[in-house]
């Protein structure tokens, strides 16, 4: 052990800050901690220490044996996410400082070697009717439905270890719902949902580079690392925006990376330096013109065209978007259709969304008991005249 070499002093006192390095050094060791590297003057505090130490290696005993439990806990339907040698190199390196940096890898190495870093693919039990739940929430949504009912009917029949669904682009004009329906589908089917909106460098999605100070984990492991999910839902958002100069700093050989299903098997992340097998997520990319997309990319996968929703359906959207103000308040309140079908003129849901909400809480305010939706921000004018 180099502590005493790299950071030899004389403690005085046992106080929060010396207790926070033992518990430290001790974690880094895996319980082999020697009161002997440490230059302590006070035979009271030595005995302290001793204590300290005693009690700390015993939680290191319970813990290790709560891992050999955990390993012979791998369900049926668990996955391998991350590369145990890579995961063990990682634990090294958090062992060799004592920075703010070698916490945290210390940190991000406990989160994914959690259940020996495996992940589990759900069972998609009730699939068939979520789905069918969310072809009535996102009418205009028929055709992504119809496919991702194929694909989970296929799905739900392999080993979880070839479980792999085809990246899927939602082509669409802005406002239609595309990413609420991503938002819907992973609360639907119970895996989180990882943003990729307003994506300008790989690290976002990969980590950034170890070498510098700041360097943090990309979203994809932390998701990872953090969750229980080996498929957590990918949303790459408004694809056709990225600039060439994104796409030139490595941005488009991530994606790529990402994309294809055998290199998706081995991504790893920058800052920690772990392998990651991606090929379980599922990608959904949006963009507004499918064309603007680079051709490369558009290649890897498949392009469904969403169209807004017509005045009736807009109609029951925004009925139910009134309804579930009502369950959440628990607040009954009559629904204005006059000045509903005004605003559902508009083909932009989240405008009316925004406008039955505003009805909605106007009504609270006032206690009139009838929700008048109402477009934000717009102007009243005034007529004008003499007083």
């Amino acid at each position: 052990m180099v502590w005493q070499d790299k950071r030899a002093k004389i403690f005085d006192d046992l106080d929060h800050a010396l207790r926070a390095e033992l518990h430290f050094a001790m974690l880094n060791n895996r319980g082999d901690f020697n009161i002997k590297n440490f230059i302590i003057t006070s035979p009271i505090l030595r005995k302290q220490v001793e204590q300290y130490v005693e009690r700390r290696q015993k939680i290191h005993a319970e813990a290790e044996t709560d891992v050999a439990v955990k390993a012979d806990k791998i369900g049926e339907r668990d996955v391998p996410i991350f590369d145990k040698v890579d995961l063990d190199a990682l634990k090294v390196r958090a062992t060799k400082g004592f920075s703010d940096g070698a916490r945290m890898l210390q940190i991000q190495h406990q989160a994914a070697y959690e259940n020996q870093g495996y992940r589990s693919i759900p069972d998609f039990v009730g699939i068939t009717d979520k789905l069918a739940e969310l072809a009535v929430r996102f009418p205009n949504f028929k055709e992504v439905v119809e496919v991702l009912q194929d694909d989970f009917a296929f799905l739900q029949l392999v080993d979880p270890s070839d479980f792999y669904l085809s990246p899927i682009c939602l082509n669409g004009a802005p406002g239609i719902g595309k990413t609420a329906f991503c938002n819907a589908l992973a609360k639907e089917i119970d895996v989180k949902l990882i943003s990729g909106s307003n994506i300008q460098h790989p690290m976002a999605l990969v980590g950034s580079d170890s070498k510098w100070s700041n360097s943090s984990p990309g979203r994809i492991f932390d998701a990872l690392s953090k969750g229980y999910s080996a498929c957590p839902i990918l949303m790459l958002d408004e694809l056709d925006k990225l600039s060439e100069r994104a796409m030139s700093d490595g941005l488009l050989s991530s994606l790529l990376g990402i994309l294809e299903p055998e290199s998706a098997k081995s991504v790893s992340d920058e800052c920690v330096g772990v392998k990651m097998d991606l090929s379980k997520l599922i990608v959904f990319c949006t963009c507004n013109d499918a064309n603007e997309i680079s051709p490369i990319l558009r290649s890897r996968m498949r392009v469904l065209n969403v169209t807004p929703p017509n005045f009736d359906q807009r109609i029951e959207i925004a009925k139910r978007v009134h309804s579930s103000l009502v369950k959440t308040t628990k607040k009954l309140m009559e629904l204005d259709e006059r000045a509903l079908y005004s605003v559902c003129e508009n083909d932009d849901l989240r405008a009316i969304t925004r406008a039955v909400r505003a009805g909605f809480a106007a009504a609270l305010r006032s206690s009139s008991g009838v929700s008048e939706p109402r477009v934000v921000g717009a102007v009243v004018k005034k007529r004008m005249g003499f007083l």
